[in-house]
């Protein structure tokens, strides 16, 4: 998210924030954020690199949990779950990063770890030297290669693209010659068909992250 786009962002969740604060729901949210209990608890869970951000990854949270009316009605034990959860993992909820989410299903709340957030873990294990994500369109030409050249040919149709045909994502490792899976976009509607809660809103906002996190998970079947 460009900076321009995070300041508005934030904006927007502060305001939000001070729109719901006198809901019973976000006061009881808000109160647990800002305790100081609270502050030990996720500081002591965080990796090292995140114990600094401790107040900032709640404060965050707590805009997150605001703005979403639908979390308001699931029980505030499981939001807290949620959370701890993330913050175990190192990873922060909410669009402005794009590492997890917090997703309401009927009276719960659960944990959805995104593209970016598995992208962070996968580079903080130190195996990993890059990560590349691309959408294959109908005007691309595009080749997987099998036998001694297994891999994947893909030259971007500079012009009218068309509409996606698939994804890929290419991870290259440490010691070890880099591994790919691609996905047609039928094979990835299936999988939202088959795994996607509650109608899957968060496809439909985020289709493209979605659809890279689908492939990321099937290559190394996580």
């Amino acid at each position: 998210m460009h900076q321009k786009q995070a300041i508005a962002h934030q904006q927007h969740s502060a305001s939000m924030v001070k729109n719901n604060e006198e809901k019973p729901e976000v006061q009881e949210f808000k109160t647990y954020t800002e305790s100081k209990t609270t502050l030990q608890v996720i500081r002591d869970i965080l990796p090292a690199h995140k114990k600094r951000d401790t107040e900032r990854i709640l404060r965050i949270a707590l805009m997150e949990y605001a703005q979403n009316s639908a979390l308001h009605k699931c029980t505030i034990n499981s939001v807290k779950t949620a959370l701890i959860n993330a913050c175990r993992l190192g990873l922060e909820v909410g669009s402005l990063t794009g590492h997890a989410y917090l997703i309401p299903y009927k009276d719960k709340c659960t944990l959805q770890v995104g593209y970016k957030g598995l992208v962070e873990c996968a580079y903080r294990s130190g195996n990993v030297v890059s990560i590349r994500a691309r959408t294959v369109y109908e005007m691309d030409e595009f080749e997987i290669l099998g036998g001694t050249e297994d891999g994947i040919r893909h030259k971007i149709c500079l012009g009218d693209k068309g509409a996606a045909i698939g994804h890929y994502v290419i991870v290259e490792l440490k010691n070890a010659r880099p591994v790919f899976h691609y996905m047609s976009v039928e094979e990835i509607a299936a999988h939202r068909k088959k795994f996607a809660k509650g109608g899957g809103s968060f496809w439909d906002d985020f289709p493209e992250q979605m659809a890279y996190k689908t492939v990321f998970i099937k290559l190394f079947n996580v």
